[in-house]
């Protein structure tokens, strides 16, 4: 998610909106595609925007998304 978004990853707030840190539609499909490659499951494109934060996003996906 830095990489993706040009930070380091001790810029970004694990409860802080991805928004905020200008992640655009494209870059959350990206997201998507890039955790369905990790951990082989498939994903919505709009995960990003259904959970907003990255522990929005760990939340759910512990939950068996």
């Amino acid at each position: 998610m830095a990489r993706m978004l040009g930070m380091s990853a001790s810029e970004i707030d694990v409860d802080t909106p991805l928004e905020h840190y200008g992640l655009d539609s494209l870059q959350a499909v990206q997201l998507s595609g890039d955790l369905e490659s990790i951990i082989k499951k498939k994903m919505s494109p709009t995960l990003a925007w259904d959970y907003p934060t990255i522990n929005d996003i760990v939340l759910q996906l512990a939950r068996g998304q």
